[in-house]
């Protein structure tokens, strides 16, 4: 439990947010995902995330004589790997229903670089609503599809 604290001070801190947060610093009203609350704190995290690896690989370099070794020709197969899947949903936007567990999928289609549409989200407007329609190229729904 103590570690599992420390990391998330650590997230935390990293983030510009005080752990443990109290009711005034919380970016979530009412337990309710503020869209634009997530998107910021997601592209904080990006930048900090892309800022720490660049550090780490100057300060960490690994001896001559060990970078040609299978472990560590595997360590930098996995790196491509998790780099390339970063950018999995890049240049992709998902419609969220109302139904569907909308905290888990805003966090997994965030991380992997798509954006959403909430399904409440959508203008009244039929013209408005057309112009958002356009842009969404996945749909997630919990329900049956009817002919």
């Amino acid at each position: 439990m103590a570690l599992l604290k420390f990391i998330n001070f650590k997230l935390y801190s990293d983030l510009g947010l005080p752990y443990p947060m109290g009711e005034a610093d919380m970016p979530i009203q009412n337990e309710v995902y503020q869209p634009a609350s997530i998107r910021e704190m997601q592209a904080g995290a990006r930048k900090l995330f892309e800022h720490g690896a660049e550090e780490d690989s100057d300060e960490n370099a690994v001896d001559k004589e060990f970078q040609e070794t299978p472990e560590m020709l595997q360590m930098k197969k996995r790196m491509e790997v998790a780099k390339s899947q970063r950018r999995l949903f890049a240049n992709l936007v998902f419609l969220l229903g109302r139904e569907t567990p909308i905290y888990i999928l805003q966090n997994l289609i965030l991380s992997f670089g798509g954006d959403y549409v909430l399904q409440t989200e959508l203008p009244d407007d039929q013209k408005e609503a057309a112009k958002v329609m356009k842009r969404i190229t996945h749909v997630c729904m919990d329900r049956p599809i009817s002919d």
